[in-house]
């Protein structure tokens, strides 16, 4: 199997107070002897570049980690989001997609799935929902 491709596109308080769980993806596969390859994107053009190269790469699995709103992915910058419809467009012609497409945020990418927007060839999506519970986060 080839690399999981981790973005973390957290914003600058997730970071400030270690709450970004990309890094912590990428320690436990690590763990188990994947390989996994860490993407920060603190902006568009580097979430983009993140993308380019796991498309590159042939991952099979693709991790996003971050904040979603009914919009698209919350840019950490605070200029806005990456709307759903140019998330999607960076898929298109790639050859193949990711197999499974693990989205760890608010507001997955069923918006636009659910918008009649194709991944096509990705086999399998994952979508995670979190909820802060006191000091901690605990999926939902």
């Amino acid at each position: 199997m080839s690399a999981v491709h981790i973005i973390d596109c957290h914003n600058a308080n997730d970071y400030f107070a270690d709450r970004a769980d990309g890094p912590i993806t990428q320690k436990m596969l690590k763990t188990v002897n994947i390989r996994a390859e860490l993407h920060i994107a603190l902006d568009r053009k580097h979430f983009r570049e993140a993308v380019v190269q796991a498309n590159k790469a042939k991952c099979d699995v693709l991790h996003i980690a971050g904040h979603g709103n009914g919009d698209g992915i919350a840019s950490s910058s605070g200029r806005g989001s990456l709307l759903w419809a140019d998330f999607v467009e960076m898929f298109q012609g790639s050859d193949p997609v990711p197999k499974i497409l693990v989205m760890s945020m608010c507001c997955g990418a069923s918006y636009a799935l659910a918008a009649g927007t194709e991944l096509s060839g990705c086999q399998s999506a994952q979508f995670h929902r979190y909820t802060r519970i006191a000091d901690g986060m605990a999926a939902r």
